[in-house]
Parts: C-alpha cells; structure tokens; sequence
C-alpha cells in the first residue's frame, strides 16, 4: 500500500531537540530559550538536570539520528 499524500493546514517543522530529549526537559529548554537556538550552556544545564534514565533514553535518540543522518548522507552522495 501506497503512502498517501497528507495535506497539512500550515507549514511545519521538527524541533531536532524534541527528537533527543524526553519531553519534559525538552519543555525546559524552550521555555527558557524559545524561539531562539539553545546555546551550548542552555543545554548542558537541561542535561545536568536529567536523571539516569533521561540521559540514558537522549543518548540512545542521539545514536539512532547519528544513524539517520548517515543514510541519508549516503543516499545523498
């Protein structure tokens, strides 16, 4: 089966930190920061914060973006 085209009311975009960090800190981050880019301090506080298992959930969702962004580099080329 075919995907089907989906026609969005407005245009839309994916934060990449909502990809990485469990949702609650993500929160955070913007909140404190939005609508700019978050500064390398911002984040590293938003990290310091996160318990083991938040970090332990990012870094996975680090990984498997690392991965994406190589097939796509790959297809790319």
């Amino acid at each position: 089966m075919l995907r089907q085209n989906i026609s969005l009311p407005l245009p839309t975009a994916v934060d990449p930190l909502s990809l990485l960090l469990p949702q609650s800190v993500w929160v955070k981050v913007i909140e404190g920061i939005h609508p700019h880019t978050p500064s390398a301090k911002v984040i590293e506080q938003a990290v310091a914060a996160m318990s083991v298992e938040e970090k332990e959930y990012t870094l996975n969702r680090v990984k498997q973006v690392k991965e994406y962004i190589e097939i796509v580099e790959k297809a790319i080329h």
